[in-house]
């Protein structure tokens, strides 16, 4: 039996030959490049006997450290503050705007503007009854007597802060976890 390598970037198969054992190549490779694995043709190394394909010269392989869970999580840190950072923007812009946005929806020009409205839709309505048409959208007629902005941003804020901080959250997650994908390493 015969102990041999192959050299993995050239091709070239060098095995053990005579008492000597000295390396020799096998292959029409080694011709042309005499000198592409110099140590091969200085040394005269002995097989292990244990693992037929290193030298005793050579070490195993051992597989790289795990990073640890703490290792893994300090890679998410630039993502983990890019989130907080966005969060704390739009949870700031909605709270600071909260007022001015009250205060506008509040004027009685507004509320003159949405019972206008209200009215136009009552009158269609029973005008469309009179005349017994169908129209093709069933309008209904909005029961608050305040504009829906109005009440959405005094009595249901907190429910607009979740949903932003929802969808941004889950928005950003999506784009990191992209973006993470398209430039991490890979695994071997």
């Amino acid at each position: 039996m015969q102990n041999c390598l192959t050299a993995t970037r050239s091709g070239a198969r060098y095995c053990l030959e005579g008492k000597s054992e000295s390396w020799k190549c096998r292959t029409s490779v080694c011709d042309q490049r005499r000198s592409h694995i110099p140590h091969l043709h200085s040394q005269r190394p002995t097989p292990n006997p244990q693992r037929p394909f290193m030298l005793d010269h050579q070490q195993p392989a051992t597989p790289a450290a795990s990073p640890g869970l703490l290792g893994k999580l300090a890679a998410f840190w630039p993502w983990v503050v890019g989130w907080l950072m966005l969060e704390t923007a739009i949870v700031g812009w909605l709270v600071t705007r909260r007022p001015e946005w009250i205060a506008a929806q509040g004027t009685a020009e507004q509320q003159a503007a949405w019972q206008t409205w209200r009215e136009e839709v009552a009158h269609e309505a029973k005008l469309a009854k009179q005349n017994e048409q169908t129209l093709p959208v069933q309008r209904k007629i909005p029961k608050s007597s305040e504009p829906p902005t109005l009440v959405m941003l005094r009595d249901h804020f907190p429910v607009v802060l979740v949903a932003a901080v929802t969808f941004s959250s889950l928005s950003f997650g999506f784009i990191a976890l992209i973006t993470r994908g398209l430039t991490g390493r890979r695994a071997n």
